[in-house]
């Protein structure tokens, strides 16, 4: 069912004629009251600016420090945990995410202008979201391997009271 451009003409005079005031007209109002804040948008960009500069500065460092120590206790222990491996894994997912925060802050500061271009954008928000998801993903291998290790651990000391 189609209509002609002449009877959706009639038809739209045909709503204005209609009186709509009197089927609302039992409708209370309700007043409003707006809260006047002093918004400062370049306020909140500076502030962004400095948060983003912040965590960089420490993530850089603790992460980095994170990894070396890992690298370090896998090289000398004999017996390769998969703890280990889940920490060295997640330090590297949050290192990338990271060095994501200077392109932010850049862009922050520019009150939002991206000057880097589309490729520039599309992989740095690529990179971005895989590691944060890869972030996530390690924190929940480590949890269910602890819950594992917990488990079997609760299992064993079990075992051996009903053996004795």
């Amino acid at each position: 069912m189609s209509l002609s451009t002449s009877e959706l003409e009639d038809l739209w005079e045909s709503l204005g004629d209609l009186n709509f005031s009197e089927a609302f007209s039992n409708i209370s109002s309700v007043n409003t009251m707006v809260c006047a804040t002093a918004f400062n948008r370049n306020a909140l960009l500076y502030s962004m600016c400095v948060l983003y500069t912040f965590i960089f500065v420490v993530g850089l460092a603790a992460n980095a420090l994170v990894l070396w120590v890992n690298i370090r206790a896998q090289r000398d222990s004999t017996p390769r945990h998969e703890t280990h491996m889940y920490i060295a894994h997640l330090a590297v997912a949050d290192l990338c995410v990271c060095a994501t925060l200077p392109v932010w802050v850049s862009s922050l500061a520019q009150h939002g202008h991206w000057p880097f271009g589309e490729v520039a954008c599309k992989l740095t928000h690529l990179l971005f979201a895989v590691n944060l998801f890869s972030s996530i993903f390690f924190l929940a291998c480590m949890s269910v391997d602890r819950y594992l290790s917990l488990t079997k651990s609760g299992d064993n000391e079990g075992r051996e009271r009903a053996g004795s």
